[in-house]
């Protein structure tokens, strides 16, 4: 069963809701990217079986599109450094980039940002660095991007704003979202998205970083959440009708 709560916010390349389903919460995008009619179908059906066959036909999407060889070098990030963005380019030794979309106006990338600045760290405290990662962000503004970056100690780079539409091939039907690309071919890797789904990512991605250790995104609250505080209604409610009935009898 899926629930989508109707929070319609107005992004950089359309318009997204809020959607929460068995895999964890997303910000699913409605309105459709410009190089793939695809995104954001699964969001206008009712019927979940379609749901999931479009859900894989997105993901396909992905893995077809990618970028072709070389184009990722070409690629404007910079980085934070001192308050100010930076020009950065890839390091030589960086063979793997891991593309992580995401947005401070979504709750769920609000909740899965954490983590992965921590998993950065450790990347970042190893002796080689081979995975980089790199923000690309679907904020309504560039100061939006510059605040969420810097109030999440956010030490990776990003994708320069205004320049996010050349990793349109790489973008899925919501956020948080998070793409292991092959520098040299272009290839993605691995992808998932929401909280549950970037938590086998970055598994993958443990497999070229060569980092250990638990990642876990929020707790069995973050996930369950919302059904316990349904299950915890209908209890009430059950209580309470009791509580009635032997108020009626007595």
């Amino acid at each position: 069963m899926e629930v989508v709560v109707i929070l319609v916010i107005c992004g950089l390349n359309g318009a997204w809701v809020v959607d929460i389903d068995s895999a964890g919460a997303s910000c699913g995008k409605i309105a459709p990217a410009p190089h793939c009619g695809l995104h954001g179908c699964n969001l206008l059906m009712s019927n979940e079986s379609t749901n999931m066959i479009w859900r894989w036909l997105v993901l396909w999407c992905i893995a077809a599109r990618g970028l072709q060889a070389g184009t990722i070098d070409e690629v404007s990030l910079f980085r934070l450094e001192s308050g100010g963005s930076v020009p950065y380019e890839l390091k030589r030794e960086t063979t793997h980039v891991a593309y992580y979309f995401s947005a401070f106006w979504c709750p769920p990338c609000r909740k899965a940002t954490p983590p992965l600045v921590e998993e950065y760290q450790r990347m970042r405290d190893a002796a080689v660095m081979p995975v980089e990662m790199v923000l690309v962000s679907a904020d309504r503004t560039e100061q939006e991007m510059m605040a969420y970056m810097e109030n999440y100690g956010m030490k990776w780079p990003a994708v320069k704003f205004g320049s996010q539409s050349i990793l349109d091939g790489y973008a899925a039907d919501g956020i948080p979202h998070l793409v292991i690309v092959e520098r040299k071919s272009g290839k993605a890797l691995a992808y998932g998205t929401g909280p549950s789904e970037i938590e086998k990512v970055v598994a993958e991605m443990r497999n070229y970083s060569g980092v250990v250790g638990d990642f876990k995104i929020g707790g069995l609250v973050d996930r369950y959440g919302l059904l316990v505080a349904v299950l915890l209604c209908g209890v009430m409610v059950l209580l309470l009708k009791k509580f009635r009935d032997s108020r009626l009898r007595g």
